[in-house]
């Protein structure tokens, strides 16, 4: 499963690379058929500073006489330029539409410019537009500026609109942007258009939107990735109150803090992949049944792996929702994962008419039922998974074709495993369960090191240690231990003593 997970990753980047690259061929191409004949050569540097620069007749290209606005650098440059601005506060709105770099946080020290020294803030004061706008076919690399300001109510893309363009945008902050949908940022796409965004070690912070996507929204499938991204306190309306989009690929971020109106707290979406990210303490309100406080995908997929879904609360109108996933006629992988302390909802993880598998993963201490599977087709497989202490059931499964291996279900409400359908559960420990449990089961206190804090590991002594089977087992558990030659039941395999051995060498040793 790890393999084929890595797999689908590196195509998914080769990909990327691949259109970002076919976009600047066809970038130079319609210039060439433009005819146009660049005056200068491509690849000079300009310069803007507010506080000493002057726009009149200035080509911007002396460091020393620099511009004052980067609009007006943008109207002196050439496909292929940099345009490097100093520290401070331009009142402005961008539209760009050739193939450009802009470099914020400049400092001045005499002749010098200083990268990364000051905060370039790009404030659209208000504006009924888009702070920064990449028109079609543009190539655009964005760097360390602050936008904010914008209020695009009557479209989208607050803070940055990326209509049918290619953008890199890294070390950079939209805050406080209001529009119709994509309160920070918008990315459009057409049918035989360009239409991507890679943002990298950015953050999108308290922005609104009135439709979907507070923080981020993207349209008619653009290819979009996150890295090293923080997406805080934005709200929509609508879905999405940190995301929505088609698919995006999302690694090492953290997704908090954001409210929807409706489904999908944090991420709402068709298809997302989710690797290395935490999604913390969002809320989806008036929801209904299919709501998901911090994920939510529907007639797509979802891959969830090393992250945590926690504090998630999905407050509807009927049932409340499930507050950490949910998913319709999706195919859903979950490892590696801890999905713990949801609340308000009516489960943890739902999935309708899916195919489901979560391998490795921690379903525990979640208000309402820990994972709920309804509407055929069904067809789930819960492999090393430990489930246990949430308020409802450990698992509610009807008309479902399920199998659970290798799992522990202890502890949670009325019954850890309700199954109205075709179950079959084996090498598991299981409390109390409405279904029949087959070949390696046990029901028996698991053990838990200090389940009352969250520490679901296994004591010495515990039941479900070498109780496992081999067929189908992972490698490792969700900590990266590698599993023994008679794998443990649940999510953690038992270390042994070797956890104890520095306390014994500091007690007895010389």
């Amino acid at each position: 499963m790890e393999n084929l997970i890595k797999s689908q990753r590196s195509r998914a980047m080769q990909l990327m690379l691949a259109i970002g690259l076919a976009s600047l061929v066809i970038v130079a191409l319609l210039w060439g058929l433009r005819g146009v004949t660049s005056a200068r050569a491509a690849g000079d540097t300009l310069y803007v500073d507010d506080t000493t620069g002057s726009d009149v007749g200035n080509n911007c290209q002396a460091p020393i006489t620099p511009c004052q606005s980067i609009g007006h650098a943008l109207s002196q440059a050439e496909n292929g330029d940099e345009i490097r601005v100093a520290e401070g506060t331009y009142t402005e709105t961008l539209d760009v539409a050739i193939t450009v770099t802009l470099k914020g946080g400049y400092t001045i020290s005499g002749t010098d410019w200083l990268p990364h020294t000051g905060e370039t803030i790009i404030d659209a004061n208000g504006a009924d537009d888009s702070a920064v706008s990449i028109y079609p076919y543009s190539v655009v690399t964005i760097e360390g500026f602050t936008v904010q300001g914008a209020n695009h109510t009557s479209e989208a893309g607050g803070g940055l609109f990326v209509d049918r363009a290619t953008a890199v945008v890294s070390g950079t902050v939209f805050r406080n942007n209001t529009a119709s949908g994509g309160g920070g940022v918008a990315v459009e796409k057409w049918a035989g258009w360009p239409g991507s965004l890679a943002l990298i070690n950015s953050s999108l912070l308290t922005n609104t939107s009135t439709e979907n996507g507070g923080g981020l929204k993207g349209l008619s499938w653009p290819t979009i990735t996150l890295d090293s991204v923080l997406v805080q306190g934005n709200s929509t309306q609508g879905e999405g109150g940190g995301l929505a989009f088609n698919w995006a690929i999302i690694t090492n971020s953290r997704i908090v803090t954001n409210t929807a109106g409706a489904s999908g707290g944090g991420i709402w979406a068709y298809y997302a992949e989710i690797y290395g990210s935490e999604i913390v303490d969002n809320e989806a309100n008036g929801v209904g049944d299919i709501g998901g406080g911090g994920v939510s995908v529907s007639n797509g997929g979802l891959i969830i792996q090393d992250s945590v879904v926690s504090h998630n609360r999905a407050v509807g109108t009927v049932n409340n929702g499930p507050s950490g996933i949910a998913a319709y006629k999706a195919k859903v992988t979950i490892v590696d994962t801890r999905i713990s302390d949801n609340r308000i909802g009516n489960s943890a993880v739902a999935v309708w008419s899916s195919y489901f598998t979560i391998t490795n993963s921690l379903i525990v201490d979640n208000d309402g039922h820990g994972v709920v599977g309804d509407e055929v087709p069904l067809t789930g497989t819960l492999k090393h998974v430990t489930i246990a202490d949430n308020g409802g059931r450990g698992t509610q499964m009807t008309g479902a074709d399920v199998r659970i291996v290798n799992s522990i279900a202890w502890g949670n409400g009325d019954l850890d495993i309700a199954c109205a359908g075709n179950c079959t559960i084996t090498y598991s420990d299981i409390g109390a369960t409405w279904g029949t449990t087959g070949t390696g089961s046990i029901s028996t206190d698991p053990k838990f090191v200090d389940a009352a804090n969250g520490d679901y590991h296994l004591q010495v002594g515990s039941p479900c240690i070498d109780k496992g089977t081999t067929v189908d087992a992972p490698v490792a558990d969700i900590e990266g231990t590698p599993r023994d030659a008679t794998p443990d039941m649940g999510a953690y395999e038992w270390t042994g003593f070797r956890v104890f051995l520095p306390l014994v060498l500091r007690s007895f040793g010389p």
